[in-house]
Protein backbone atom coordinates (compact mmCIF):
# COMPACT_ATOMS: atom_id res chain seq x y z
CA UNK A 1 0.00 0.00 0.00
CA UNK A 2 1.63 3.31 -1.05
CA UNK A 3 1.10 6.43 1.02
CA UNK A 4 1.85 8.64 -1.96
CA UNK A 5 2.83 8.64 -5.60
CA UNK A 6 5.98 10.31 -6.83
CA UNK A 7 7.91 10.91 -10.03
CA UNK A 8 11.59 11.60 -10.55
CA UNK A 9 12.78 15.15 -9.99
CA UNK A 10 10.19 15.89 -7.32
CA UNK A 11 10.80 16.92 -3.72
CA UNK A 12 9.54 13.61 -2.36
CA UNK A 13 11.81 11.66 -4.72
CA UNK A 14 14.76 13.80 -3.58
CA UNK A 15 13.94 13.10 0.05
CA UNK A 16 13.69 9.33 -0.49
CA UNK A 17 16.47 8.72 -3.00
CA UNK A 18 18.86 11.65 -2.86
CA UNK A 19 18.36 11.96 0.90
CA UNK A 20 17.73 15.67 0.93
CA UNK A 21 15.99 17.39 3.81
CA UNK A 22 12.51 18.53 2.73
CA UNK A 23 11.32 22.11 2.83
CA UNK A 24 8.44 22.75 5.21
CA UNK A 25 6.44 25.76 6.29
CA UNK A 26 9.27 27.00 8.50
CA UNK A 27 12.13 26.05 6.18
CA UNK A 28 14.06 22.81 6.02
CA UNK A 29 12.90 19.88 8.11
CA UNK A 30 14.91 16.91 9.30
CA UNK A 31 14.50 14.15 6.73
CA UNK A 32 14.04 11.23 9.11
CA UNK A 33 11.60 13.19 11.27
CA UNK A 34 9.62 14.08 8.14
CA UNK A 35 9.40 10.43 7.03
CA UNK A 36 8.52 9.25 10.54
CA UNK A 37 5.76 11.85 10.81
CA UNK A 38 4.43 10.78 7.42
CA UNK A 39 4.13 7.08 8.25
CA UNK A 40 2.86 7.84 11.77
CA UNK A 41 0.05 10.02 10.44
CA UNK A 42 -0.88 7.50 7.75
CA UNK A 43 -0.87 4.54 10.13
CA UNK A 44 -2.99 6.45 12.63
CA UNK A 45 -5.59 7.00 9.91
CA UNK A 46 -5.40 3.61 8.21
CA UNK A 47 -4.27 1.03 10.77
CA UNK A 48 -7.65 -0.66 10.34
CA UNK A 49 -7.21 -0.87 6.56
CA UNK A 50 -3.75 -2.41 6.87
CA UNK A 51 -4.75 -4.81 9.64
CA UNK A 52 -7.77 -5.85 7.62
CA UNK A 53 -5.47 -6.96 4.82
CA UNK A 54 -3.36 -8.89 7.34
CA UNK A 55 -6.32 -10.56 8.99
CA UNK A 56 -5.66 -9.01 12.39
CA UNK A 57 -3.24 -6.79 14.37
CA UNK A 58 0.40 -6.93 13.31
CA UNK A 59 2.76 -8.94 15.48
CA UNK A 60 5.96 -7.70 13.82
CA UNK A 61 7.21 -4.71 11.85
CA UNK A 62 10.20 -5.12 9.53
CA UNK A 63 12.12 -3.24 6.86
CA UNK A 64 13.84 -4.33 3.66
CA UNK A 65 17.67 -4.13 3.77
CA UNK A 66 19.53 -2.15 1.17
CA UNK A 67 20.86 -4.05 -1.87
CA UNK A 68 22.56 -1.25 -3.76
CA UNK A 69 25.23 -2.55 -6.11
CA UNK A 70 27.02 0.74 -6.75
CA UNK A 71 28.27 1.17 -3.18
CA UNK A 72 28.70 -0.97 -0.04
CA UNK A 73 25.43 -2.32 1.33
CA UNK A 74 24.22 -0.51 4.42
CA UNK A 75 24.01 -2.79 7.45
CA UNK A 76 21.08 -0.78 8.81
CA UNK A 77 18.69 0.78 6.33
CA UNK A 78 17.57 4.33 7.13
CA UNK A 79 13.99 3.07 7.41
CA UNK A 80 14.99 1.29 10.62
CA UNK A 81 15.70 4.72 12.08
CA UNK A 82 12.36 5.98 10.80
CA UNK A 83 10.50 3.09 12.42
CA UNK A 84 12.33 3.78 15.66
CA UNK A 85 10.58 7.16 15.74
CA UNK A 86 7.09 5.66 15.33
CA UNK A 87 5.72 4.91 18.79
CA UNK A 88 3.10 2.39 17.62
CA UNK A 89 5.79 0.23 16.01
CA UNK A 90 8.69 0.41 18.46
CA UNK A 91 7.89 -2.75 20.40
CA UNK A 92 6.99 -4.69 17.24
CA UNK A 93 10.08 -3.78 15.23
CA UNK A 94 12.43 -6.69 14.52
CA UNK A 95 15.56 -6.88 12.32
CA UNK A 96 14.06 -9.80 10.43
CA UNK A 97 15.73 -9.62 7.04
CA UNK A 98 19.27 -9.66 5.69
CA UNK A 99 20.47 -9.91 2.12
CA UNK A 100 21.09 -13.60 1.52
CA UNK A 101 23.94 -13.35 -0.95
CA UNK A 102 25.61 -10.66 -3.04
CA UNK A 103 24.73 -12.70 -6.11
CA UNK A 104 21.11 -11.63 -5.81
CA UNK A 105 21.80 -7.89 -5.77
CA UNK A 106 22.03 -7.72 -9.60
CA UNK A 107 18.81 -9.74 -9.83
CA UNK A 108 16.96 -7.20 -7.73
CA UNK A 109 18.65 -4.32 -9.55
CA UNK A 110 17.21 -5.77 -12.75
CA UNK A 111 13.78 -5.47 -11.12
CA UNK A 112 13.27 -9.19 -10.82
CA UNK A 113 12.16 -10.89 -7.62
CA UNK A 114 13.69 -14.01 -6.12
CA UNK A 115 12.51 -15.96 -3.09
CA UNK A 116 16.12 -16.51 -1.96
CA UNK A 117 17.23 -12.88 -2.23
CA UNK A 118 16.76 -12.30 1.50
CA UNK A 119 17.21 -14.52 4.52
CA UNK A 120 15.16 -14.35 7.69
CA UNK A 121 16.84 -14.03 11.08
CA UNK A 122 15.63 -16.31 13.85
CA UNK A 123 12.78 -18.80 13.89
CA UNK A 124 9.90 -16.80 15.37
CA UNK A 125 7.92 -16.40 12.15
CA UNK A 126 5.23 -19.07 12.55
CA UNK A 127 1.81 -17.42 12.49
CA UNK A 128 3.27 -13.88 12.40
CA UNK A 129 1.44 -11.01 10.74
CA UNK A 130 4.19 -8.75 9.43
CA UNK A 131 4.00 -5.11 8.38
CA UNK A 132 6.84 -4.67 5.88
CA UNK A 133 7.82 -1.00 5.59
CA UNK A 134 9.92 0.48 2.78
CA UNK A 135 10.59 3.89 1.31
CA UNK A 136 10.16 3.57 -2.47
CA UNK A 137 8.25 1.05 -4.58
CA UNK A 138 9.65 0.87 -8.12
CA UNK A 139 8.99 -2.54 -9.65
CA UNK A 140 8.01 -4.52 -6.56
CA UNK A 141 10.99 -6.87 -6.81
CA UNK A 142 12.33 -6.05 -3.35
CA UNK A 143 8.92 -6.18 -1.67
CA UNK A 144 7.94 -9.43 -3.35
CA UNK A 145 11.28 -11.07 -2.57
CA UNK A 146 11.17 -9.99 1.07
CA UNK A 147 7.56 -11.09 1.47
CA UNK A 148 8.35 -14.49 -0.09
CA UNK A 149 11.18 -14.99 2.40
CA UNK A 150 8.91 -14.15 5.34
CA UNK A 151 6.05 -16.34 4.13
CA UNK A 152 8.52 -19.14 3.50
CA UNK A 153 9.55 -19.00 7.15
CA UNK A 154 6.00 -19.27 8.42
CA UNK A 155 4.50 -15.77 8.42
CA UNK A 156 0.73 -15.92 8.06
CA UNK A 157 0.47 -12.57 6.29
CA UNK A 158 2.80 -9.86 5.02
CA UNK A 159 1.42 -6.41 4.20
CA UNK A 160 3.79 -3.93 2.56
CA UNK A 161 3.51 -0.22 3.35
CA UNK A 162 5.68 2.05 1.19
CA UNK A 163 6.04 5.80 1.50
CA UNK A 164 5.84 6.30 -2.25
CA UNK A 165 5.29 4.45 -5.47
CA UNK A 166 7.43 5.68 -8.37
CA UNK A 167 5.39 6.54 -11.46
CA UNK A 168 6.57 7.66 -14.89
CA UNK A 169 4.10 10.32 -16.12
CA UNK A 170 5.42 9.92 -19.67
CA UNK A 171 4.99 6.17 -19.72
CA UNK A 172 3.40 4.62 -22.78
CA UNK A 173 1.63 2.23 -20.45
CA UNK A 174 -1.89 3.70 -20.19
CA UNK A 175 -2.37 2.22 -16.72
CA UNK A 176 0.76 3.86 -15.28
CA UNK A 177 0.16 7.19 -17.01
CA UNK A 178 -3.48 7.12 -15.97
CA UNK A 179 -2.57 6.67 -12.31
CA UNK A 180 -0.45 9.82 -12.38
CA UNK A 181 -2.98 11.86 -14.31
CA UNK A 182 -5.86 10.86 -12.08
CA UNK A 183 -3.84 11.43 -8.89
CA UNK A 184 -3.47 15.09 -9.82
CA UNK A 185 -7.23 15.58 -9.88
CA UNK A 186 -7.44 15.56 -6.09
CA UNK A 187 -5.12 17.10 -3.50
CA UNK A 188 -3.13 14.85 -1.21
CA UNK A 189 -5.01 13.78 1.90
CA UNK A 190 -4.19 11.33 4.68
CA UNK A 191 -7.88 10.46 4.90
CA UNK A 192 -7.72 8.22 1.79
CA UNK A 193 -5.88 5.03 0.93
CA UNK A 194 -6.17 2.38 -1.78
CA UNK A 195 -8.35 0.22 0.47
CA UNK A 196 -10.90 2.66 1.87
CA UNK A 197 -11.01 4.75 -1.34
CA UNK A 198 -11.17 1.80 -3.69
CA UNK A 199 -14.61 2.59 -5.09
CA UNK A 200 -13.40 5.61 -7.02
CA UNK A 201 -10.80 3.66 -8.97
CA UNK A 202 -13.10 2.65 -11.80
CA UNK A 203 -13.74 -0.79 -10.40
CA UNK A 204 -10.16 -2.00 -10.63
CA UNK A 205 -9.37 -5.11 -8.58
CA UNK A 206 -8.33 -4.18 -5.05
CA UNK A 207 -4.92 -5.84 -5.37
CA UNK A 208 -3.97 -3.46 -8.17
CA UNK A 209 -5.47 -0.27 -6.80
CA UNK A 210 -2.84 2.33 -5.93
CA UNK A 211 -3.53 5.06 -3.41
CA UNK A 212 -4.98 8.17 -4.98
CA UNK A 213 -2.42 10.73 -3.96
CA UNK A 214 -1.18 14.03 -5.21
CA UNK A 215 2.24 14.21 -6.79
CA UNK A 216 5.17 14.14 -4.39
Amino acid sequence: MPISLTARDTQLYDVLVRRKDPFGVAGRRNRLDFLAATVTHFFREHAGCLQGLAGGPFTMVATIPSTRTERPIEAFHHMDKVIGKVGAWTRLHRPLLLQADDAYAPVLAARESHSAAFRVLGDVMKGARVLLVDDLFVSGAHVQSAASALIGRGATAVVALVIARLVNPASKDPYSAGIWRESGDRPFGFDRCCVCDRGSWRGRPAARQPARRARG
